[in-house]
């Protein structure tokens, strides 16, 4: 009978241990898990910043442009009129 106790309370300490093993694995995974899904999420904001930087300075340059064009049509029309004053 002593025997068998003593067998009981071995197999419950080991299953103990297993459980908090099991416990530990598991928490090590999820925090594995949150660091490599928090590295993608960095790197996808990173990445998102960048794009508007590079969107914004798109823009600045579209819009330098289009004045200089507006310049260019402006410039082109005052010497037409010019041209057509000119004219017998």
């Amino acid at each position: 009978m002593q025997r068998h106790h003593h067998e009981s309370l071995r197999q419950r300490k080991q299953t103990e241990r297993a459980k908090m093993d099991a416990v530990r694995s598991a928490a090590r995974v999820a925090d594995l898990l949150v660091a490599t899904v928090d590295s993608g999420v960095q790197e996808l904001y990173i990445n998102e910043k960048r794009i508007e930087l590079e969107a914004r300075a798109l823009l600045a340059t579209i819009a330098w442009y289009r004045k200089q064009t507006d310049q260019w049509l402006a410039a082109t029309n005052a010497i037409n009129c010019l041209e057509g004053n000119w004219r017998f």
